[in-house]
């Protein structure tokens, strides 16, 4: 680990993880850490499958979608996007990652 960089683990998934990532609680624990910490980034479940991205990008200032080169679509990107206005979250941008050098 390096000096300045500080990781708060997942721990065991509860049984109602997106009921738990909407409430208040959550809101204030993103909110609080956004004071102590320069940048804060939340690892989240696939955004397509599960619903706990969504909920978790709207309780943050904003998303960044990860895409794998030759594997995502740009039709579950839109989706994906879809879903995160439903929810008043705001995506930042798209990460392709598997891209070969060749892959222009």
């Amino acid at each position: 680990m390096h000096e300045n960089v500080h990781v708060m683990p997942a721990g065991v998934v509860p049984p109602n993880p997106s009921e738990l990532l909407s409430t208040p609680t959550f809101r204030t624990l993103v909110r609080d850490l956004s004071g102590l910490y320069d940048f804060v980034l939340i690892d989240s479940p696939a955004a397509l499958r599960y619903t706990d991205a969504a909920l978790l990008a709207a309780a943050c200032d904003g998303a960044v979608l990860l895409a794998r080169s030759g594997r995502t679509r740009t039709t579950d990107l839109a989706k994906v996007s879809q879903k995160m206005g439903l929810v008043d979250a705001t995506v930042l941008g798209a990460v392709l990652v598997g891209a070969k050098s060749t892959d222009r």
